[in-house]
């Protein structure tokens, strides 16, 4: 609303998340898929004794009623198979299913975003962090995508702050998670432009 003539930067990216009946994994046991067919990761984690498995990311409407559609729970079953085999009785098992939206940002040149430096991390590395519990701080964007139409891969998954050339401090994108972080380096942008 700052400058009309400026492209929406939001793009919302429906997350969709599924919970099975105990029996997939042990209390203890959690693991991550780090590469799906489309290039995502996908977790499998116990919540309170059941295995929690997310997440799509495709891009849809924004919408105060997300649901999760039937097409990304048979996907995300499809990436569950290789692992747990075609004899569990995925369906069966399926005790709920959500979706949620996340404000994925398109990049513009002048971005300051999170505090990675010499380029975006890939698949690899990316895990390596996440499993030493860093992945959270860490502001990347996954590169490339055969449909940028469709696809969100090009998307940013950090926060991104941006200041217009009237003086407006907008955050934009990020995790709940990482709200302390974001709170932080908005404030020091603010600080840093007076």
């Amino acid at each position: 609303m700052d400058d009309p003539a400026k492209d929406t930067r939001i793009v919302p990216s429906r997350g969709t998340h599924l919970i099975f009946k105990k029996g997939m994994l042990n209390k203890t046991q959690g693991i991550v898929i780090p590469e799906t067919k489309d290039g995502r990761l996908i977790y499998v984690i116990n919540y309170l004794g059941h295995p929690m498995v997310g997440t799509t990311d495709k891009v849809c409407d924004a919408t105060h009623h997300c649901e999760a559609p039937q097409e990304e729970i048979d996907e995300i079953i499809e990436e569950l198979k290789p692992f747990f085999g075609d004899d569990y009785d995925y369906k069966g098992n399926l005790q709920s299913a959500w979706a949620g939206l996340r404000p994925l940002v398109k990049a513009a040149d002048s971005d300051t975003s999170g505090s990675t430096e010499g380029g975006s991390p890939g698949v690899k590395e990316r895990l390596s962090m996440f499993m030493q519990g860093r992945l959270r701080w860490l502001a990347y964007k996954v590169q490339g995508s055969k449909d940028k139409k469709k696809s969100t891969a090009s998307l940013a998954r950090n926060h991104v702050i941006e200041v217009s050339d009237s003086g407006l401090v907008s955050l934009m994108g990020g995790k709940w998670t990482a709200f302390r972080i974001q709170g932080e380096e908005t404030i020091d942008r603010i600080l840093l432009d007076d």
